[in-house]
C-alpha cells in the first residue's frame, strides 16, 4: 500500500489569533469579542476574556428554538400556546443563537454614546431599514414610532436597536479608528440584548410580538452584516452564512404563531403589502416567467443526485426562492428588501443542514439568493454580499455546475 501525504493549504498565519483556533491550528480572522471561527464552531473565543462584560457564557435561543423552549417547559403548560391548542413546532435550529456569549449585564446604564446613536436611529431611520432613501409604503413614521415604543418595555429590543445604529454608523466613517469603535460598541449592545432576552425569557404574546418579530429579525440582520465582514477564507465564510440562516428562521417563530395580531398592528403596512402581492402573484403563477425557472426545472429531474430527504429539503428551497423572485416582480417597489429576507425565514432545518454538509445543489440555491441581494446591495447591510457570495460559491463548485449557475455567472459579468 503507498502512503499518500495529504497535502495542507497555505495560508498566512495569523500572529494574534485566539488561543481556540492557535489549538485547532486554523487561521483566526481576529475579530472580537468572539472571532468568526469560534463563532462558527460554537466554541469559546479566548478574545472573550478581554472584555469582561462576556467573560462567562450563556446560550441564547430566540422563541421556537431548542434551547427556548426546554428553558421555558418548566413554567409553561406542555403543549400549550397563547391561543389555545398543541404549540407549532418551529425552531431556529438544532443550536439556537450559537456562539454569542455574554454575561449577565449590570443594570442598563447608558452614557453619551449612546445618545449619539439614539439620535442616529431616530433621524436615520428610514435609511436604515431600507435599501433607498426611504421605505416604500404609506405610514413608514407610524411603524418606525410602534418600534420604539415596543423597546420601552423591552430592554433586549431597545439594546439592537441601538446596536444597529451602531453599525450602520460604522459603514459611513471614513476613519478606520472610527469604524472599529463603531463596530465595537456594536458588539457590545449586540451581546448585552441577548444576555437581556435570555433573562426575560420571553413567550409570544399579543403585547410582545412586534418587539420579538422585530428584534428576532434585526438580530439575523446583525449576522449576516458580520458574516460578509468578516470574510476571510470560504469556510469560515459558508460556517457564518449558516450560522446566520439558523438564526433568521427565529423569525418564523414569532410569525407562526402571531401573524394575524402583526397584520393589525402599525406595521400592517408591511404585511398587507405582502399579503397582497402574494395573492396576485398566486393569481398569474401559470402566466408569470421567473429567473428562477430553470432551477427548479434542474432540481425537478434530480432525485438520482439528491436521494429523498435531501430532493425534498432542496425543492421547498427553491420553490419558496421561486416564490420570492415572484413577489418582488408582483409588488416592483414596495418593501423589496423585506421580501429579499423573507427566504431565510421559510427554509428548513434539513436545508441548512446541507448547506453545512457542502451538499453541491443546495449552496446553487444559495448562489441563487445572493443574486437577491446583490440587487439589493444598495442596502447597507447587504452590500457587497451578493457578490461576495456568488464569487465564493462559483469559485467551489467549479465548471461542473456550469449549467445551474447561468444566473448567478451573469451577475458577475456585469460587475
Amino acid at each position: 500500500m503507498t502512503n499518500t501525504a495529504r497535502i495542507r493549504q497555505s495560508h498566512k498565519k495569523s500572529r494574534n489569533g485566539c488561543r481556540e483556533c492557535k489549538r485547532r491550528h486554523v487561521k483566526c480572522d481576529e475579530r472580537q469579542p468572539s472571532c468568526g471561527g469560534c463563532n462558527a464552531t460554537e466554541r469559546r473565543c479566548s478574545f472573550l476574556d478581554f472584555h469582561p462584560v462576556y467573560r462567562s457564557s450563556s446560550l441564547a435561543a430566540l422563541p421556537g428554538s431548542e434551547t427556548a423552549n426546554s428553558t421555558r417547559s418548566s413554567t409553561s403548560p406542555a403543549g400549550s400556546s397563547l391561543y389555545g391548542g398543541p404549540t407549532p413546532a418551529v425552531d431556529v435550529g438544532d443550536k439556537g443563537i450559537a456562539g454569542l456569549q455574554s454575561d449577565r449585564p449590570p443594570t442598563p446604564c447608558f452614557d453619551l454614546r449612546h445618545l449619539v446613536l439614539l439620535h442616529h436611529l431616530e433621524s436615520e431611520a428610514a435609511k436604515m431599514f431600507s435599501a433607498k432613501s426611504g421605505l416604500f409604503f404609506d405610514g413608514a413614521d407610524l411603524c418606525f414610532e410602534a418600534i420604539f415604543n415596543s423597546a420601552v418595555s423591552a430592554p433586549y429590543l431597545m439594546h439592537e436597536l441601538l446596536a444597529f445604529s451602531a453599525l450602520h454608523l460604522s459603514t459611513i466613517q471614513a476613519i478606520d479608528a472610527d469604524k472599529t469603535r463603531y463596530l465595537q460598541l456594536a458588539a457590545e449592545l449586540q451581546t448585552r440584548a441577548l444576555t437581556l432576552f435570555n433573562e426575560a425569557q420571553p413567550d409570544v404574546r399579543i403585547e410582545n410580538c412586534m418587539a420579538l418579530f422585530v428584534f428576532s429579525s434585526m438580530i439575523g440582520m446583525h449576522a449576516l452584516f458580520d458574516a460578509v465582514a468578516s470574510y476571510t477564507d470560504f469556510s469560515i465564510f459558508l460556517n457564518n452564512v449558516v450560522h446566520y440562516l439558523r438564526l433568521h428562521r427565529g423569525v418564523s417563530a414569532i410569525t407562526h404563531q402571531s401573524w394575524h395580531i402583526l397584520s393589525r398592528s402599525e406595521i400592517r403596512y408591511i404585511t398587507d403589502s405582502i399579503m397582497t402581492a402574494d395573492d396576485l402573484y398566486r393569481q398569474r403563477l401559470g402566466d408569470m416567467g421567473n429567473e428562477c425557472d430553470k432551477l427548479v426545472d434542474l432540481i425537478r429531474t434530480s432525485t438520482d443526485k439528491l436521494g429523498p430527504g435531501p430532493y425534498k429539503a432542496c425543492q421547498e428551497a427553491v420553490e419558496a426562492l421561486h416564490w420570492v423572485f415572484g413577489i418582488r416582480r408582483t409588488i416592483s417597489k414596495l418593501c423589496p428588501t423585506h421580501i429579499t429576507l423573507a427566504w431565510p425565514v421559510r427554509l428548513s432545518a434539513e436545508f441548512v443542514e446541507l448547506l453545512e454538509q457542502r451538499q453541491p445543489i443546495s449552496l446553487i440555491i444559495l448562489a441563487h439568493w445572493a443574486v437577491l441581494l446583490h440587487v439589493d446591495r444598495d442596502f447597507w447591510v447587504f452590500g457587497n454580499a451578493g457578490q461576495h457570495m456568488i464569487r465564493a460559491l462559483l469559485t467551489y463548485l467549479g465548471s461542473y455546475w456550469d449549467e445551474w449557475l447561468v444566473l448567478p455567472r451573469s451577475v458577475l459579468d456585469k460587475v
